[in-house]
């Protein structure tokens, strides 16, 4: 799993290098798939300028950055956690 999203990061990065334009990252529930030190070694890895969508069904082990936002989403319902 760790190098088939290293792969995505280098793809990422030569898309956004051809085309001067940040990239979106869709990040869905691999965290389950990863130890705790991959999962935040993947987070530092995305680049500062994209925008990053993340689902997972626990993020206990995260530290929040400050600019980002949390989303719960509960019985068909979603909340702000912020």
């Amino acid at each position: 799993r760790s190098i088939a999203l290293a792969m995505k990061l280098g793809q990422a990065r030569s898309l956004e290098d051809a085309s001067e334009c940040p990239p979106v990252f869709l990040i869905d529930d691999v965290f389950g798939e990863l130890d705790p030190a991959r999962r935040n070694n993947l987070l530092a890895a995305l680049p500062a300028s994209a925008q990053k969508l993340v689902t997972a069904t626990s993020l206990q082990w995260m530290a929040f950055p400050e600019d980002a936002a949390e989303y719960l989403l509960r019985d068909g319902r979603v909340t702000n956690k912020i």
